[in-house]
């Protein structure tokens, strides 16, 4: 009789287990940032809570809680964290939602670890060799990205994957931007940021970065995984740049850009040229390990580089990146404008 009461509280227990899960779990969900690529996960369920991640429209969560309310706790791969519910969809809803993904391609020397989550602590799903083009629906707060490498879905670290910049006709085609053929910088600036939801809470400059009289609008997004976007127009045309991080310098009127960031031992230089109105990654650079911080070159020297995907010395690397990126004369950009005060600027 002990034996048989044993059994029938156990399975009672994993009854009680299953639906507790099953309570748990609310079904899938995509993101529609709308008017934003992009949308926070948010540590807890408040604007102004901590960000730890931002993630591509189009993106599939797993909601936690009952997407009906104002705030959704939601899981991506192995994060979790709250998003508001206006920019989630469900059901036939989800299905027409269009995805605003990035491609990137991986830059490790050999190859990546596609992990479960995005730490080296996490589960080890499979390599992704160098050169592979790779999906980003997202990025962490600690820059790892959230990739689709084939059929497989998990997190790479930001530094072994360079994202390609923007185009107008992913990121600004729309009819909301504002980027007709007849339409002035200023209009077109103006109407990308009317259209951005969360531009209210963001910082702003205007850099002089090609060699013309239009200046290049750089937004500040106040969140490392948020990096930079800069905004390019030519020809009644606007390309916009996402930067990995915040970190950049650019050279006045030399149509360069070079976004060096890194975080916990891993560092990197991607550099971008301004070409006939758009954006192209022109080198990339990235270099590990434990880096001790040399003021001299105001930078981390570290034990293993690698630039354009191929292995170098530190001296073969500062070098490489000499040819493509002049080592004095650039400038940090100064965020000194609020959105009131860039809005007026754009009249």
């Amino acid at each position: 009789m002990k034996r048989i009461k044993a059994i029938c509280l156990l399975a009672l227990a994993l009854c009680l287990g299953a639906a507790c899960a099953a309570a748990d779990d609310y079904g899938t969900a995509v993101i529609d940032g709308r008017s934003s690529s992009r949308v926070h996960l948010r540590a807890e369920p408040t604007k102004n809570s901590d960000s730890l991640g931002l993630y591509f429209t189009g993106t599939e969560v797993t909601c936690k809680s009952d997407p009906n309310g104002d705030w959704v706790e939601v899981k991506i791969g192995r994060e979790r964290g709250y998003m508001m519910s206006d920019y989630l969809k469900t059901g036939d809803a989800a299905d027409r939602v269009t995805p605003r993904f990035k491609k990137g391609t991986v830059t490790a020397k050999n190859w990546a670890r596609l992990r479960k989550g995005p730490s080296t602590e996490y589960q080890f799903i499979c390599k992704v060799n160098h050169g592979t083009t790779v999906t980003i629906m997202g990025e962490t707060h600690e820059h790892w990205y959230y990739v689709k490498a084939g059929k497989e879905v998990g997190f790479i670290s930001g530094s072994l994957v360079s994202m390609q910049g923007s185009t107008s006709s992913s990121s600004s085609g729309s009819a909301s931007s504002g980027t007709t053929s007849t339409a002035s910088w200023k209009t077109a600036y103006r109407n990308y940021l009317l259209a951005d939801d969360e531009a209210g809470s963001m910082t702003y400059a205007l850099l002089y970065i090609d060699n013309n009289d239009v200046p290049e609008l750089a937004i500040h997004s106040g969140a490392e995984a948020g990096g930079c976007r800069i905004l390019t127009h030519h020809n009644g045309r606007l390309d916009v740049l996402q930067t990995s991080r915040l970190h950049f310098t650019y050279v006045e009127r030399g149509g360069l850009l070079n976004n060096n960031d890194g975080h916990m031992g891993y560092y990197y230089d991607n550099v971008y040229a301004i070409k006939d109105g758009f954006w192209r990654l022109a080198a990339y650079g990235e270099y590990h390990g434990d880096g001790q911080w040399d003021e001299a070159q105001q930078r981390y020297v570290c034990d293993t580089y690698f630039f354009n995907g191929k292995q170098t010395t530190q001296a073969g690397y500062a070098q490489a990146l000499a040819q493509v990126y002049p080592q004095a004369g650039y400038k940090e950009p100064v965020f000194a404008y609020s959105y009131a005060e860039i809005l007026r600027l754009l009249e």
